[in-house]
């Protein structure tokens, strides 16, 4: 028999077996490409019978797929190849078929999460290919950084997102000392054991890094506040009392034991009580309480 495609052009001549690979010579077929054969048989007289025609398709291919852009809330998957469609699947669940386009976007995903994407490619009698397989990580994120419980020489810091894990910063970017590779959701800054400044304020930032170690954004600015410290000692007349502060704080208040106030938002390093001028009573007990306040 005779081979020809329905151009007229010869594929192979007097071929005795009952089967043919067209490869085109040696150089190879197209991928996702449809071919017509006219095949004509003869006999032992080299007559003709009829002739019959036969048309199939080459297998489709994918050339590569790699990952575009990954979010926190979006997986992109870019692919190149020759396929009438593809299918693409997460850890084999489908997720969507007859996709014709070479970019696709996963928009149900989650931040710092893995996912395992197959595209398969299919020709126009949907026939598949050799399909390709890619792990695809979300970005990770730090939604926001509360202020828990400060000391005078600490400041506790509650991390909310999504992450592996999570480096923090001051303001001025001077990494936090211990606060790399964080995994907890929480975090005492006391400057390695060392201790905060009493009464000053700290701005810190996170950075999220996902389970492949890929930063994510970086988190907003929050700012907190180390309480402050006092001490206080006094010297007395027959009418007044001078209380002396030393200690780092932003202002005190004051007031009797009873609750009765003497004094609000002294930020000097003393203040004399003589009753508003009046002057104290002579030999006379006065309880005070005083409260420090932080630069917050």
């Amino acid at each position: 028999m005779n081979i020809n495609y329905n151009t007229g052009s010869v594929v192979g001549q007097t071929i005795y077996n009952k089967t043919f690979t067209d490869n085109s010579g040696g150089g190879g077929l197209y991928y996702n490409t449809s071919y017509t054969y006219v095949i004509t048989p003869y006999n032992h007289n080299s007559l003709t019978g009829n002739t019959y025609t036969y048309t199939t398709y080459t297998l489709p291919t994918l050339n590569y797929l790699i990952n575009g852009n990954l979010t926190t809330t979006s997986a992109e998957l870019i692919f190149d190849g020759s396929f009438s469609y593809v299918s693409i699947y997460n850890y084999g669940s489908l997720l969507v078929t007859n996709y014709t386009s070479k970019v696709y976007v996963d928009t149900n995903v989650i931040p710092d999460f893995s996912y395992n994407y197959t595209v398969v490619p299919y020709n126009t009698i949907d026939f598949s290919g050799q399909q390709l397989t890619i792990d695809s990580y979300t970005a990770a994120i730090v939604r926001n950084i509360f202020v828990g419980n400060s000391t005078a020489t600490s400041n506790q810091l509650i991390i909310d997102g999504s992450f592996n894990y999570y480096n923090l910063y001051y303001t001025d970017g001077t990494p936090v000392t211990n606060a790399t590779g964080i995994s907890a959701r929480y975090f005492v800054d006391d400057s390695g054991g060392f201790g905060l400044i009493p009464d000053a304020s700290y701005g810190y930032y996170a950075v999220p890094y996902n389970l492949i170690s890929v930063s994510g954004d970086t988190s907003s600015l929050v700012v907190a506040y180390t309480l402050p410290t006092l001490n206080v000692t006094n010297t007395t007349t027959y009418n007044s009392i001078t209380m002396n502060f030393t200690g780092l704080y932003y202002y005190v208040d004051i007031s009797y034991a009873d609750g009765n106030v003497v004094a609000t938002n002294i930020s000097a390093n003393s203040y004399t009580d003589n009753s508003g001028g009046l002057g104290l009573f002579s030999n006379y007990l006065y309880s005070y309480v005083i409260t420090p306040y932080d630069i917050g």
